[in-house]
């Protein structure tokens, strides 16, 4: 799947906007995080987070009217999966400022 994931995103970009009759419709990702270990020090195998990680910032840099932000810095919860809610939180303020400056 993560050989098709560039495929993938950018015909999700383009059915959101086609289904929305808004072909310039900003998209702003958040690209997903590198981090492998999480605070008890148990590894998650996410073998394919380079091909993912690279597919999101390439699709996105290649659309005029979508944008990735980082996500790396932010703080997760203890399952070094998902944000905790600060972490959520600035998440949220990176991609509606980076979908404001789209939506000049």
């Amino acid at each position: 799947m993560a050989k098709t994931y560039a495929t993938h995103l950018r015909e999700l970009f383009e059915r959101v906007r086609e289904l929305t009759q808004q072909p310039k419709l900003p998209i702003v990702i958040g690209r997903i995080t590198p981090r492998q270990m999480n605070q008890e020090g148990t590894l998650h195998r996410h073998q394919f987070k380079e091909m993912v990680r690279q597919a999101q910032v390439q699709i996105s840099e290649s659309d005029p009217h979508a944008a990735w932000v980082d996500a790396d810095d932010l703080p997760q919860r203890k399952d070094a999966l998902h944000f905790s809610a600060p972490g959520s939180i600035a998440l949220g303020r990176r991609m509606a400022r980076s979908w404001h400056q789209l939506s000049k």
